[in-house]
């Protein structure tokens, strides 16, 4: 079993798991408590155990002045400070690398070029499109003769003309 090594004490990897297994519960773990769990943890409903002596030691820490519940809410919204901060981080890489990505967008795609959106509009009426043409105007039986699939795709092409 791992140990995570805390000051003095010595803590098992999976202190936050183990002991918090229960109904209409959720619990994030990083990967490694993840994989820690998978090699030796033990999936039982723990979270139950043991009520009374929860509830004395929530009793102690209230006599020392610690009050569960505003630690608790405290906790609560530092991690939702926490989840927002990352989401903020991530949303900014995205928009930065699209803008990178979809700048100039027009000038290096020929279907997006003026001269490719005349070609694609001389082609409406052939059997044979260029796959960029086919592609632009969303047609899906590029890939996939289903109709089902072709109706999935057709909704997941709409970033091809996003730019535009």
């Amino acid at each position: 079993m791992g140990i995570y090594r805390h000051k003095e004490s010595a803590y098992s990897d999976l202190l936050y798991v183990d002991n918090l297994i229960g109904p209409e519960t959720v619990n994030t773990v990083p990967p490694a408590t993840l994989n820690a769990f998978r090699d030796h943890g033990i999936p039982a409903l723990t979270l139950e155990l043991d009520i009374e002596q929860s509830r004395e030691t929530v009793r102690d820490l209230l006599e020392v002045g610690i009050d569960l519940k505003l630690v608790t809410e405290q906790l609560q919204i530092d991690g939702l400070e926490a989840f927002v901060t990352s989401f903020d981080s991530i949303e900014q890489s995205i928009s930065a690398k699209r803008a990178v990505i979809t700048s100039g967008i027009n000038d290096r795609l020929p279907a997006h070029s003026e001269q490719g959106n005349r070609d694609c509009r001389n082609f409406k009426g052939c059997r044979q499109k260029s796959r960029s043409c086919q592609n632009l105007e969303k047609d899906a039986s590029l890939w996939k003769a289903d109709p089902d699939a072709q109706k999935q795709i057709s909704n997941a092409l709409g970033w091809l003309t996003s730019s535009s």
